[in-house]
Formats: structure tokens, sequence, C-alpha cells
């Protein structure tokens, strides 16, 4: 898996670090302080040295999920990535605007992703448990990100219309990954469809009126 081949980096000073998951690899996903908040989600592939590490891309994650539809079709990996979203907002949504990520938390997303990557060819199933394992944390993290002293109005969304984009082939992993960034693009796709829409409006209004116009549902927000 691309996400896991990014070549690490000396990390110094790592404040408020909370390992979220060690793979049978040796290998672990963690929470830290990034630029902005306690929520940077960073790989350390050997937890032997847990100051050479690196914070996945948006880019990987997407080149991942395509590799995966290659293997089990369209249909599977959506509606798998789709059960994963619908995990962290369900935990969002049940504790407060603010996921839970205890031990018994992981333990039972654990539990749902060995049943999940039991579809998959056997020889991918740890990697693919492992990708799904590092997206739950992302988009979690997602869910704590601030912006001008608040916290983000579309929690993990921009990663459910980039993995919808790049899964029904609209744009290329790296453009999927700049696209909520990317005004241009957000309003070609608003005017492709709706000719009228006020364009002046606030991002968070336009990549919902994205959401509409791919069926994805955001009534939960």
């Amino acid at each position: 898996m691309k996400t896991f081949l990014e070549p690490s980096y000396n990390i110094p000073n790592i404040q408020n670090a909370r390992n979220i998951y060690e793979f049978k690899d040796g290998s672990i996903i963690q929470f830290n302080r990034g630029s902005f908040d306690d929520y940077r989600v960073t790989y350390f592939p050997n937890k032997q040295k847990m100051n050479l590490g690196y914070s996945p891309k948006d880019e990987d994650y997407f080149l991942d999920l395509m590799y995966l539809k290659n293997v089990v079709g369209n249909e599977v990996i959506w509606n798998d990535f789709m059960t994963l979203s619908d995990m962290v907002k369900d935990n969002g949504l049940q504790h407060n605007a603010s996921p839970d990520y205890s031990g018994g938390t992981i333990a039972y997303v654990r539990i749902q992703l060995n049943s999940i990557v039991k579809k998959y060819p056997a020889n991918i199933q740890e990697e693919t448990f492992k990708l799904f394992m590092t997206l739950w944390a992302v988009m979690l993290s997602e869910w704590y990100h601030t912006y001008g002293g608040r916290t983000s109005f579309l929690k993990h969304t921009p990663k459910v219309i980039g993995a919808y984009q790049v899964l029904n082939n609209i744009y290329t992993p790296k453009e999927s990954s700049e696209f909520s960034k990317n005004d241009k693009m957000i309003n070609e796709v608003i005017l492709e469809h709706h000719s009228n829409y006020d364009l002046k409006r606030p991002k968070r209004e336009k990549l919902k009126k994205i959401m509409d116009i791919y069926q994805i549902d955001y009534s939960w927000l």
C-alpha cells in the first residue's frame, strides 16, 4: 500500500503522544501534537524507532482505494469505505462531536475491520486492515481539527467526497486530495449541475452542494 511506503523523517519533541494501534508488523499509528491541534496522525514504520515517521497523505489513501477497487470492484470498496465513514460518524454523534478513541472503542473497530477484510484476497488482508484502521483514525481526527478557534463544520466528509471522486474516475487521486481546498474546482462542479448557484456562499455550503450532487448523505452535519 502506497500509504505505508513514504519515506520517514525525524520528528523531534513529539508532544501529547497517544498510540492508536500497533499493527502485526510492528508499525504504529499515533495521535500527537501537530501545528494546529493535538490530533495529527503519524505513522511509525518501526515501533523501536518512535522518532522516525510521517503523516500519511490523502493522495496515497486514494491511490490505495483505487488499487482495492481493481481487486474487489467499485461496489465492494465503496460500501466498505462508507461503513468505515459511518463508524466514525456514529462515534462522533454519540459522543457530542468528540469521538471516542479509548481502548474499548479501538477494540470494537478492530473486530469490525477484521470482519470486513475477510472478503479481500488473503495476501492483502493485513495491508487492507492497516489502511482502513489508519483511515478510521484520520477521519476521526478531523472532528477535532480547529479552524479559527472552532472545530470543522464538515468533520470527515471531505475524505468521503475524495473517495467518491477517485472510485468513480471523476478525478485523479492527486486532484481529489486537493479538491476540497480548491475553490475553482468546487465552483466548476457546482456550475455544471446548477448554473444559477450563488458561488459567494461559504465553502462549507458549497461542499454540501457537492455532496448533494454526488448523492452523499450529509443530513447529520
